[in-house]
């Protein structure tokens, strides 16, 4: 009985208070136009009335109406801790300003109605949204939440009934907000309490905006909906979605520049993800799209990863991503990588069901469990389960004078045909004819470039040979005297099959030249001349003829186990300078042979 006693006067305190408070409630009016918060001359217990009412607490309503402001641009400035129920601006007048100085919060209790024809701007003074009752709703009217909008209220309840924007933390403490299927755009969102919470996103689009910003609803007590939602990280840096054991829908990076990681044991419907950096994820997805970068760091399950042509996809050393189907269909000019990130340990994929892609470039990826195929693609090196079906070799023709190598609208599969072709890889033939150049014009090797055999044979208007990047030829060259050669990357000769020829034709080249193909050999039909003090020539795997013809080089190198000759003929080889280690000839290691029997070398150094 006497537990019954403490119990049935604890609920009539608590219905005292209740009704004290509501006796105590007032509705106020905002006057004088320009003004502090806690000025009790500008508050009024009636439109435009008398003023001298009292400062508003949590218990009353606050109005700012047709009668509040007398010219355009009048300020309400909140210098102290401000506190209301509802508020309401409908009908102000004069595109009115609320605005806060020295970091004065502001807490509403009731509902919040804005409009769109004034300015609300309180940096640095957060917006608490506070109370013990359902049924609030927040009215944004296009207005833009410079601060942090805090939800934290037992019992309380909040619907959005606009699109809700702001540019710095929407955290949900306590209590319950429903976007109502309305667009919520912040900095970050976070419902990290622990405390007793709902938080409905419904259809709800939200926009993450801050650099490195967090969805977060990780901790316990939080009762949420998300399923139906769309996420976006729209900005650089390590953006993290946070989810415990929560089911997303669509999740996306969109960010160039941008990071990833979803932390938690739940599942997503689909991510997507546009940036450079590294995208982490535990728990399930069933759906990955990405079309720049995609950095993989796990061991959980993806049911179907979409690469567009043209990124990239780098598996991080030390894990294997569980993959149902990959849909990685490159193009012969824009093909997917795939790679592992630096480190010793393997990385790759496993799958249950036979994986299909279509040029691809593929670099220390494993793969295990079912095939993995991999058609007109080219194994980098140190890969495993994989059969790597290399693409077949093509004519490619330039069109369209002055470009870069790497545009795939300079070339054609027919000579002066529509541009628009594949970009040479290392099994093209690249021809510069008649019907290449219509002017004077300039070809740039402005990337690491490669094709089979390059021929300028019959090219009109003086072309020039441009870039700095490196050139791997796997075939044969041929240049031409009516041309001019300033490429000074390095050049690679990478054959691997024996008959290869060489015209330089009069053009010396500016850098170093690699001979690098096993069993390839290749041969001079004319003079060899490389000039400048990069102008070394590297013999490092195969044969090279020289065929009786003049060599000119600033210092030579060969050296290692590889196999590799060097046939001189007659022919008279200048020498002008030396290596850092002070050797115009440098021959070291096995497996090297030379028959020099019957040239002469000239060190003019």
């Amino acid at each position: 009985m006497k537990s019954s006693f403490f119990t049935q006067r604890n609920v009539l305190f608590i219905l005292v208070f209740l009704l004290t408070f509501s006796l105590n409630a007032t509705d106020l009016y905002w006057i004088g136009g320009t003004g502090n918060w806690n000025d009790a001359s500008h508050w009024s217990t009636t439109s435009g009335g008398a003023a001298g009412a009292v400062i508003p607490t949590a218990a009353d309503n606050v109005f700012f109406d047709a009668n509040s402001f007398t010219v355009p641009s009048q300020t309400v400035t909140i210098n102290s801790t401000a506190a209301c129920a509802d508020m309401d601006w409908t009908g102000a007048a004069f595109s009115p300003h609320l605005t806060s100085n020295g970091g004065a919060p502001l807490s509403i209790h009731g509902s919040l109605t804005f409009i769109s024809a004034m300015t609300f701007n309180m940096v640095n003074s957060d917006v608490y949204f506070r109370g013990t009752t359902s049924g609030k709703t927040i009215t944004s009217a296009g207005q833009t939440f410079n601060t942090s909008a805090i939800f934290d209220g037992i019992g309380a309840s909040w619907a959005l009934m606009d699109a809700f924007t702001g540019n710095s933390y929407f955290n949900l403490i306590n209590g319950s907000v429903s976007s109502n299927n309305n667009t919520i755009t912040c900095g970050y969102l976070t419902s990290n309490s622990g405390l007793t919470r709902s938080l409905n996103l419904g259809t709800s689009t939200v926009n993450v905006t801050a650099p490195g910003g967090t969805f977060d609803v990780s901790t316990t007590g939080l009762t949420f909906n998300g399923a139906s939602s769309t996420i976006n990280f729209t900005n650089s840096g390590a953006n993290i979605l946070n989810g415990a054991a929560h089911t997303f829908n669509k999740v996306n990076w969109t960010h160039a520049a941008g990071s990833g990681s979803v932390n938690g044991s739940g599942s997503i419907q689909t991510i997507s993800f546009t940036g450079t950096g590294l995208f982490y994820f535990t728990g399930a997805v069933t759906k990955i799209v990405s079309n720049l970068f995609l950095g993989l760091q796990s061991n959980s399950p993806v049911d179907t990863l979409n690469l567009a042509a043209g990124s990239t996809c780098e598996v991080v050393a030390g894990y294997t991503t569980a993959v149902k189907a990959i849909n990685a269909n490159g193009t012969c000019a824009s093909p997917v990588i795939f790679q592992k990130s630096a480190g010793a340990q393997p990385a790759g994929f496993s799958s249950i069901s036979p994986i299909l892609v279509n040029y691809a470039r593929i670099n220390n990826i494993a793969a295990s469990g079912s095939t993995f195929t991999a058609n007109n693609s080219f194994d980098l090196g140190g890969n495993t389960g994989w059969i790597i079906n290399t693409p077949a070799s093509q004519n490619l023709y330039w069109v369209g004078g002055t470009g870069n190598w790497n545009n795939a609208a300079h070339w054609s599969f027919t000579s002066g045909g529509s541009g628009g072709a594949c970009i040479p890889n290392k099994y093209d033939n690249v021809f510069f004819d008649a019907n290449s150049f219509s002017g004077s014009s300039t070809i740039t090797i402005n990337v690491i470039s490669e094709c089979n055999n390059m021929n300028w044979t019959g090219a009109i208007n003086t072309p020039t040979l441009n870039g700095a990047s490196d050139l791997n030829i796997y075939g044969s060259l041929t240049l031409i005297s009516a041309m001019t050669n300033s490429f000074n990357g390095k050049l690679y000769f990478r054959s691997t099959a024996s008959g290869n020829n060489i015209t330089s034709a009069g053009k010396s080249f500016t850098n170093e030249v690699h001979f690098d193909g096993a069993n390839a050999d290749w041969t001079l039909q004319d003079a060899l001349t490389l000039t400048g003090l990069a102008g070394a020539l590297f013999l490092d795997n195969g044969y090279l003829v020289t065929n009786d013809q003049t060599v000119s080089f600033y210092n030579f190198s060969t050296s290692g186990t590889n196999t590799r000759g060097l046939y001189l003929g007659t022919s008279t080889i200048t020498i002008s300078g030396a290596n850092g280690s002070g050797y115009a000839w440098w021959g070291d290691g096995s497996n090297f042979s030379v028959d020099g029997s019957t040239s002469t070398i000239i060190c003019t150094h």
